[in-house]
């Protein structure tokens, strides 16, 4: 991430945390705390944020909130198109995703899910799948950039696309690999960070 200024990672709140957590595991909540921690981190500054999965659906919500806040917003394999919103959806396309996931990364994933808990697992999930980003992206006021790994299965391209279609200004684009192409693409997804960041105005 080097030449993009300042560069300050959250670590979402939410299940993978053990109690007491930072906040509640729904997306909305996540998006609460989010919000607030821009205030503490940012200050007046306007600035390039960045969401992840079901990160990007909380993203998505604080950037409606918070257009004084967030000055570009870059939504990385957003979550979760509608026919995606019933666990029997869900089970099957994370089984086709993770054969095109890099080896090394269930070491990183699976203790985060067991820290969590089951139980609170399931609840993120079902507010996730209770969130319905198509109705909040029109009315995100910042450039926005949707990315998705080319084999990725939770943010297939007629979702992106439907997404992109309903931002006020928005564009796409499509890396190697599948849901966790940043893990594998670091220097791919840090320079199309650059890219909505120049398009925003807040990077030279």
């Amino acid at each position: 991430m080097r030449g993009l200024g300042q560069v300050v990672p959250a670590r979402r709140a939410g299940f993978g945390h053990r109690s007491p957590r930072p906040c509640p595991a729904e997306v909305t909540a996540v998006a609460d705390t989010v919000e607030a921690w821009l205030d503490v981190v940012a200050g007046d500054a306007r600035v390039v944020l960045v969401g992840h999965s079901t990160g990007a659906q909380a993203a998505l919500h604080v950037a409606v909130r918070r257009p004084d806040r967030v000055g570009s917003l870059v939504l990385m394999g957003p979550t979760f198109p509608p026919e995606q919103r019933r666990f029997p959806g869900l089970f099957r396309e994370y089984a086709s995703n993770s054969r095109h996931e890099p080896p090394g990364l269930l070491p990183v994933t699976v203790p985060y899910y067991v820290r969590g808990g089951r139980r609170e697992l399931t609840r993120f999930i079902r507010s996730a799948h209770r969130d319905e980003p198509e109705r909040v992206i029109p009315d995100v006021r910042c450039p926005t950039l949707l990315i998705r790994g080319e084999q990725d299965r939770f943010a297939p391209q007629t979702w992106v696309d439907r997404l992109t279609a309903a931002a006020p200004d928005a564009w796409s684009a499509v890396t190697p690999g599948a849901h966790a192409f940043p893990f594998r693409h670091g220097g791919l997804t840090a320079s199309l960070i650059a890219q909505a960041a120049r398009r925003a105005g807040l990077l030279s």
